[in-house]
């Protein structure tokens, strides 16, 4: 998967939806000083492929790199201003669009998005949880999937077991999910990021039919075949 653009409306400390981010491909380093919404960028990647952000103060008891969900922070998902502006009666819409390509060069866009309503002064009522929609690239236009079909196509671009290992916040997050002193915890990581439990396993066939090959022509065997699956 290669990541094209990202676009923010009204998510968190990004007002309006004029907020869009092209990348290049290759190393993309994103620079800033303090407040200026590098780890709200973060986020926004996480919200979108987890409907959910990570935990900036973790409560007692919890991990350093718990998720808190969509249902849980509700409106503190959008932009302070933008409700702050919104008028009673109406509805605010928090967005946040990836634009990416996938294995055979298809290109989606995957938009996570919530409805808060206004219903008084300093009173807003959020949506029960955010929704998930992608679309495809036809040719020139982006054509929606079903549900069922966006959600397949979203666990093939970061599987399901190697997505926490794709979105974590600093040593933390890091320390939480990896035990660097224990071997174990290091090659799990390593089997999941490769493909080198797939060698391991073509390795172990070769040696089988290499041993079947040699017992074979001991006992002058004939048409014989393993199946190696």
């Amino acid at each position: 998967m290669r990541i094209l653009n990202i676009t923010l409306s009204n998510f968190l400390c990004y007002y309006g939806d004029n907020n869009r981010l092209d990348f290049t491909d290759g190393l993309n380093i994103i620079l800033g000083a303090n407040g200026y919404g590098k780890s709200k960028l973060y986020d926004a990647f996480q919200w979108v492929f987890r409907n959910g952000i990570t935990d900036d103060k973790p409560r007692l008891g919890t991990a350093a790199n718990a998720i808190r969900s969509t249902p849980e922070l509700k409106q503190a998902l959008v932009n302070e201003r933008a409700l702050a502006q919104a008028e009673v009666g109406e509805k605010i819409k928090c967005e946040v669009c990836i634009e990416v390509t996938g294995t055979q060069s298809n290109t989606y866009q995957i938009v996570r998005y919530l409805y808060v309503n206004k219903t008084g002064e300093k009173e807003f009522k959020a949506a029960p949880d955010s929704h998930l929609d992608v679309f495809y690239k036809d040719v020139i236009d982006f054509k929606p999937l079903s549900d069922a079909e966006g959600r397949k196509v979203v666990e093939q671009l970061i599987p399901t077991d190697i997505m926490p290992y794709l979105w974590f916040q600093g040593e933390r997050g890091i320390n939480n999910l990896i035990d660097t002193s224990s071997r174990e915890s290091l090659k799990q990581v390593v089997n999941k990021m490769s493909d080198i439990d797939k060698w391991d396993r073509f390795i172990e066939a070769t040696q089988m039919a290499y041993t079947s090959a040699r017992f074979c022509n001991s006992y002058r065997c004939k048409n014989k075949v393993l199946v190696v699956s």
